[in-house]
C-alpha cells in the first residue's frame, strides 16, 4: 500500500534512488517489505515538488510552550485511507526543533485513458502533505505544501491549513508566528550572485499595468534590468519570478504571497539548501 503511494508522489529516477539513500541494502526492485516502502514514503513526504511559505518567530515571544504542547508521534500515514480529513502523520522535537508531517485526502480532476484514442478528465481522491519544520537557532519555521490538482496550483487556504494544524495542539499560531516577506532576501540573494532571475512578472501599482521581461539565456540575470530595480524598490508588485541556483542545476520560483514553489530531487539537498540560503539572509 505505500509502494503505490510512493509511485504516485514520485517520478521512477526519483523513487527509485531512494533505497540507496536510506541504506536499505536492496534495489528498488528487490524491495518487498511494507516497512521499507513506508520508510521511503516518510522522505518523499518532506520533498519533491512543494510550495513553502516562511514563517518567523515575533519577536519576545517564547516557544517553549508551544514545544510542550506537541505531542511525539511515530510516521504513520493515513494509508489506507480511514477519512479525508486533516491528521497529524508524524511530529518529533528536539531541542526546541520540531517536525510536523500532516496529510489529508482532496478531490482533484485528472486525465485517465479510457482507451488507446481517447481520454477524459475524471476526479479522484488522492492524499496531499503538508510537511512543517522549524529551526530555533534561526527562529525560522518553514512550512510546504503539494500543490493543487495536477499541474501547479497554489492553495488559497494555506493559512488556515497551518492554524488547524496547531489547534490540535491548543496553540494559536498567529500568536507565536509571523509570515516572512520573500522577496528582500530574494533580492539580496540575486545581488550576492547565488541566485539568478530569468523570468520576472507584475503590476505598475501607479498605472495597474502588467509587465514582464524575459532573459535572453539560460546565462543570462536580469538584476541589471530597471524592472528588477522596480520590484527591489516597491514600485512595481510581484506576480512571479522565475529564479536559479549557483550551486545546482533546477529552477524555482517566487510568487505573490510571499510563496517559494520548488520541484527539485527527492533527496532534498537542494531543497535544504535553498531554505538554508532564505534563512542565512532573513
Amino acid at each position: 500500500m505505500y509502494k503505490e503511494e510512493l509511485e504516485r508522489r514520485l517520478n521512477l529516477s526519483d523513487y527509485t534512488r531512494l533505497p540507496n539513500l536510506l541504506e536499505l541494502g536492496r534495489t528498488y526492485y528487490d524491495i518487498t517489505d511494507e516497512n521499507d516502502f513506508k520508510k521511503m514514503l516518510c522522505v518523499a513526504d518532506r520533498y519533491g515538488q512543494k510550495y513553502l511559505k516562511f514563517f518567523r518567530l515575533k519577536n519576545g515571544v517564547s516557544i517553549d510552550t508551544l514545544i510542550s504542547n506537541l505531542v511525539f508521534k511515530l510516521y504513520s500515514p493515513n494509508i489506507p485511507r480511514v477519512n479525508s480529513q486533516l491528521e497529524i502523520a508524524m511530529l518529533t522535537k528536539s531541542n526546541n526543533n520540531f517536525e510536523i508531517i500532516a496529510n489529508n485526502y482532496t478531490e482533484t480532476p485528472k486525465w485517465i485513458d479510457v482507451s488507446e484514442d481517447r481520454r477524459e478528465k475524471q476526479i479522484i481522491t488522492v492524499r496531499r502533505v503538508i510537511f512543517i519544520k522549524y529551526d530555533n537557532i534561526n527562529k525560522i519555521l518553514i512550512f510546504s505544501q503539494d500543490p493543487v490538482g495536477e499541474g501547479s496550483g497554489i492553495d488559497n487556504n494555506i493559512i488556515q491549513y497551518i492554524k488547524n494544524i496547531f489547534s490540535k495542539y491548543n496553540i494559536e499560531f498567529e500568536d507565536y508566528f509571523e509570515v516572512v516577506d520573500l522577496l528582500k532576501p530574494v533580492c539580496d540573494l540575486l545581488d550576492m550572485g547565488i541566485f539568478k532571475s530569468s523570468k520576472i512578472r507584475g503590476f505598475d501599482e501607479t498605472t495597474g499595468r502588467e509587465h514582464e521581461t524575459l532573459a535572453r539565456s539560460k546565462r543570462d540575470n536580469l538584476i541589471d534590468d530597471s524592472i528588477f530595480e522596480a520590484f527591489k524598490n516597491g514600485t512595481y508588485s510581484l506576480e512571479r519570478m522565475r529564479l536559479s541556483h549557483n550551486q545546482f542545476r533546477g529552477t524555482f520560483e517566487v510568487f505573490s504571497g510571499n510563496i517559494l514553489r520548488v520541484w527539485f530531487n527527492i533527496n532534498g539537498e537542494n531543497t535544504d539548501e535553498l531554505t538554508g540560503n532564505i534563512t542565512s539572509v532573513l
